[in-house]
């Protein structure tokens, strides 16, 4: 799902399908539009047991008579589109939607148009097709805070917020408590986006880095009165993933995206806007792994390839939302142990995983403007700038991992 800047559409629904396993030249990747909104800008999020992606519309948010969303149900299976049922609960539906724990969590955003310290926070029931209000957000901030990154597992939901002034909290809510709690970082560098978590490790897009992946560890204990206590460690910056350059490079609002395929595996998403290039927007795949070097872990590059998207002339987008209908969030269950913990299931046809980036508009446009490009290290790549890598992909060369070749994966 993508947001542009401009235009009588502001949000639309890619699919991008290629194949995977196999040397890049036989990804046969394509880019087809298969739904487009207007009106106002869109939240999407999906829950993947109904095969549907919620998108809720913000149109009207800034007026005191619109007091809940209204949007879209879009299936994934039929590609049917219908109108969202409105909802009997009031709020201002400005801010971000989570999918967690099998249905939708919203979060209201500080604006001037909600007065007092608390913002709504609310679940989605699928069922009665209604939101229900859980404890308010109890904290406060000197600044307007948006939320820029968020991680699911270990019972609770896990929000990155930063202002315009690089000042960053994380607060975590704990579904089966009901509970907010302020989370300790020290002087750990914030992600963005969905973060995604293999075993107990969590793995996120670097917050001021295009292409930068960090590798985390939330360590949580019990204080002596029972409450909770979390701590974000930062375990290293994952060196390797070599990105193919488009065949001009970005100017402008850069923005990234990371999905998880399923145990050590992943695909990264990049776009970009060049001024010289005013029709079509590129959009940089990459395939990677992530590997044991020695005590650390490092990511292994498979292949990177650039597709064109045809574009109305100089409606540039952005990413903001990733998924493919046929593989589950990976959301690890409090209290269990890594090995205990189940993978996401890889399906015959197509495994990607939710990785969700919703930002607060100004946090957002922020933290991307930041990613102009400053020139790319040279890679080894063809003629038609494809990165290869000479160490090919091996059917399950480590523990727990299979791969099948020539799989078709279809990422939306």
């Amino acid at each position: 799902m993508v947001t542009f800047n401009r235009g009588k559409y502001t949000n639309a629904i890619y699919e991008v399908k290629f194949r995977f396993g196999g040397e890049v030249d036989d990804m046969g990747a394509r880019v087809a539009r298969v739904a487009k909104f207007s009106g106002s800008t869109h939240l999407g999020a999906r829950i993947f047991d109904r095969s549907q992606l919620y998108v809720f519309s913000m149109e009207g948010w800034d007026k005191p008579c619109v007091k809940s969303f209204g949007g879209y149900i879009f299936d994934t299976k039929t590609r049917a589109l219908d109108h969202l049922t409105p909802s009997t609960v009031q709020f201002k539906q400005h801010g971000i939607v989570v999918s967690a724990y099998g249905t939708l969590y919203f979060l209201e955003a500080k604006t001037d148009f909600v007065q007092g310290p608390a913002l709504f926070f609310g679940k989605y029931n699928p069922d009665k097709k209604d939101w229900v209000q859980m404890p308010s957000f109890p904290f406060s901030h000197s600044f307007r805070m948006g939320v820029i990154g968020y991680a699911v597992g270990f019972g609770v939901i896990l929000y990155i917020l930063s202002d315009l002034h690089r000042n960053f909290d994380v607060l975590a809510f704990h579904v089966g408590r009901k509970n907010w709690k302020r989370v300790e970082i020290g002087t750990c560098t914030p992600f963005r986006g969905r973060a995604v978590i293999v075993g107990k490790t969590i793995y996120a897009l670097h917050v001021f880095q295009v292409g930068a992946i960090i590798a985390y560890s939330l360590e949580i204990k019990e204080d002596d009165d029972g409450g909770i206590e979390y701590s974000l460690v930062q375990l290293s910056e994952l060196k390797g993933l070599d990105i193919a350059d488009p065949p001009s490079q970005f100017d402008g609002l850069v923005t990234d995206y990371l999905v998880h395929l399923g145990n050590q595996d992943f695909v990264h998403f990049k776009t970009g806007t060049n001024e010289e290039c005013d029709k079509v927007q590129d959009l940089c795949i990459t395939t990677f792994q992530i590997v044991q070097g020695g005590r650390r872990q490092m990511v292994e590059t498979l292949h990177s390839t650039v597709l064109p998207v045809k574009i109305n002339v100089r409606n540039w987008f952005t990413l903001t939302l990733g998924f493919t209908p046929e593989c589950g969030d990976y959301e690890p269950e409090e209290g269990k142990s890594a090995a205990s913990m189940k993978q996401p299931k890889q399906e015959d046809d197509t495994t990607l995983d939710e990785n969700s980036l919703m930002h607060e508009e100004e946090a957002k446009h922020e933290v991307a403007l930041m990613h102009h490009e400053k020139g790319n290290q040279k890679k080894p790549k063809n003629a038609s700038g494809i990165i290869k890598n000479k160490r090919k992909r091996k059917s399950g060369w480590k523990e727990g991992l299979h791969v099948t070749k020539k799989k078709k994966w279809d990422y939306r």
